[in-house]
């Protein structure tokens, strides 16, 4: 089982999202838990590491439990709605990042997560 940590980061009803240098595929910004770390603690690492900003206010959006095809895998995951702290821009392993509407992303690449989470995000309202 793999343990992650994500955020759901929106303005004026697009949502930010994240492309590695090591996959196809579109997610969330955030990874997996590091040994003796909280999924809020990973959540600020992780954030920091892939857009160079820090969390405001993070608040549990949703925990899911998947199998990802891309890892092959379960994987629990604490979905964080968040603001950050400033300008978001690719760092580390995340070559582009992209803000997108609930019409654009279906041009896009899904990771297994993502792709949950977007109905979600839908069905809510907020995309």
């Amino acid at each position: 089982m793999r343990y992650k940590s994500t955020a759901v980061i929106t303005r004026n009803r697009e949502l930010l999202i994240v492309h590695s240098v090591t996959n196809s595929h579109w997610s969330l910004p955030g990874g997996k838990l590091e040994s003796g770390e909280t999924y809020r603690q990973a959540l600020g690492r992780e954030i920091k590491e892939e857009l160079g900003t820090g969390v405001v206010s993070p608040k549990i959006y949703r925990k899911l439990t998947y199998y990802s095809r891309e890892k092959k895998e379960r994987t629990e995951m604490y979905v964080y709605r968040t603001k950050i702290s400033g300008e978001p821009r690719p760092s580390g392993e995340i070559k582009e990042t992209a803000w997108v509407n609930r019409t654009s992303i279906c041009a896009r690449e899904l990771s297994t997560s993502l792709g949950l989470v977007f109905q979600s995000l839908v069905t809510d309202g907020i995309l």
